[in-house]
């Protein structure tokens, strides 16, 4: 959670009395319930990073996956959706070496506390020649509608769950270090990806696909989550409509993981709709940030100063909708350089201010960033909502509300209070990492004030006898 310093001592706000400022009443009714990811009964809220498939190509040796994952790990991941090596010769075939190589990553991970989210098949890698077997320019179509490619797919799942790590002896399906499945990443994505043209598929034809995939993995590998990746396009791309709410529903599936690409959530003038969609769904949503849907990512490229402090922006955003989780875009060895195509957005030991602003997002997140052994399991919980801040002109105090229309209220009535911003988030309800914050009210001066110090508290009430103590008026985290 993050909260200004500020708080964490003490708020003295200060509250005209035409202004209704009871914060505590208004939070529960507001507050949506949200999924969130559990390891051990205990939530698990990681931040990540996306290891593309080119990785595999550039890895040397075993040594390569140990440095990639020690890196990984310095820089605060807890977690990283990666795309396998393309493991089938022909269908129902598969290369025992890429298998291998799969083996050795997972090994890794787990000695390094990292959990690993597998991607089966990616919808644009596979119109591109090279991907194997599964190449055809029509991408997620030829799945749906050649059956040959169809039961292929499923065999391919199949054999991936079964697979036996020969190092550890690990069946994948019994693997707890796999967070879960992607059955396909990016089903939908703009026309100008395509090297022939969109896959001629409907929304209720990819849905009713997903449901049969995720039903057909879930008979061989009932211990782990499966879920999809989907993006929301970028800059030019068509937006998206009410009808990915079947896609987002899909029944069989435990998780969304949805890209933002084009820091659409810091913005006004784009869209938010997918985005707000998925929240609603009752499923755990992972934020997958990057930036490769800007209309001029040159603009920005190797500016890791700017990309270091919007992403944190964006984290932060994200999180008061309820994340249960971020993969950020992309992550590499130290010292490699990334395809032209992705030179822009890759980040490694290399880039530190990308690396610290990782390392503050870990910061916040703390022990909620740090998974148990067990199988990852979806729980329910309160999502945080945003404090919002004003400055009084005319007392010289600060003024908060969690409450979004009040907000609204102020500045469109009230032209002495200057709008701040968002000041922290809070919750109406206690959680992991979170303490209370009490409120009283000045009678001498007519404000309010707040501390999350239980001491201060104590002291107030003894001491101070014109503030009267009217109870916890939220929960924060007590970490700057």
């Amino acid at each position: 959670m993050r909260i200004v310093p500020a708080l964490l001592l003490s708020l003295a706000l200060c509250l005209p009395t035409t202004v209704n400022s009871s914060i505590a009443a208004t939070t529960a009714s507001t507050s949506p319930t949200v999924a969130k990811l559990y390891v051990d009964g205990k939530q698990f809220e990681f931040i990540g990073a996306f290891i593309p498939g080119w990785y595999w190509g550039q890895r040397q040796t075993d040594q390569t996956d140990i440095a990639l994952l020690e890196s990984a790990k310095e820089a605060g991941f807890t977690a990283l959706r990666v795309m396998p090596p393309i493991i089938d010769a022909q269908f129902g075939v598969y290369k025992e070496t890429e298998f291998k190589k799969l083996d050795f990553f997972l090994d890794q991970a787990s000695k390094q506390g990292i959990r690993v989210i597998i991607e089966f098949i990616h919808n644009i890698a596979m119109t591109q020649p090279g991907y194997g077997p599964f190449y055809s320019p029509y991408g997620i179509e030829t799945l749906i509608k050649n059956q040959e490619f169809k039961n292929a797919f499923v065999l391919h799942m199949q054999a991936m769950a079964n697979r036996v790590n020969f190092i550890n002896g690990l069946k994948y399906s019994r693997d707890p270090t796999i967070l879960g499945w992607e059955i396909i990443g990016e089903p939908f994505s703009p026309a100008f990806n395509y090297p022939v043209r969109p896959p001629n598929v409907t929304h209720y034809e990819v849905r009713q696909w997903l449901d049969e995939m995720a039903k057909e993995l879930k008979a061989v590998d009932p211990n782990h989550l499966v879920g999809i990746n989907l993006t929301a396009g970028g800059d030019g791309a068509p937006e998206f409509t009410d009808k990915n709410l079947s896609i987002l529903e899909t029944p069989s599936l435990d998780f969304i993981e949805i890209e933002d690409a084009d820091v659409r959530v810091l913005q006004t003038e784009r869209s938010n709709h997918i985005y707000d969609l998925a929240f609603r769904t009752g499923k755990p949503i992972i934020m997958h940030i990057s930036f490769t849907g800007l209309s001029n990512p040159e603009a920005v490229c190797n500016n890791y100063l700017w990309q270091a402090n919007t992403l944190f922006s964006e984290f932060s955003a994200y999180r008061s909708k309820g994340a249960a989780g971020f993969v950020f875009f992309s992550w590499r060895l130290p010292g490699t350089q990334p395809p032209d195509f992705d030179k822009c957005f890759s980040y490694s030991l290399d880039t530190p201010f990308v690396v610290q602003s990782f390392q503050q997002m870990n910061a916040y997140l703390g022990p909620l960033n740090v998974p148990g052994l067990g199988f990852t399991t979806i729980g329910y919980g309160i999502s945080t909502l945003p404090v919002y801040r004003f400055f009084n002109n005319n007392a010289g105090g600060h003024f908060y509300s969690i409450d979004e229309a009040e907000k609204n209220t102020v500045i469109n009535n009230y032209n002495w209070f200057r709008y701040e911003g968002i000041g922290f988030y809070a919750s109406p309800v206690a959680q992991p990492g979170m303490l209370p914050v009490y409120r009283f009210f000045n009678n001498n001066a007519g404000g309010h004030f707040y501390t999350i110090s239980e001491a201060e508290k104590n002291t107030v009430i003894q001491n101070y006898n014109w503030f009267r103590y009217e109870g916890i008026g939220f929960y924060a985290s007590p970490s700057p």
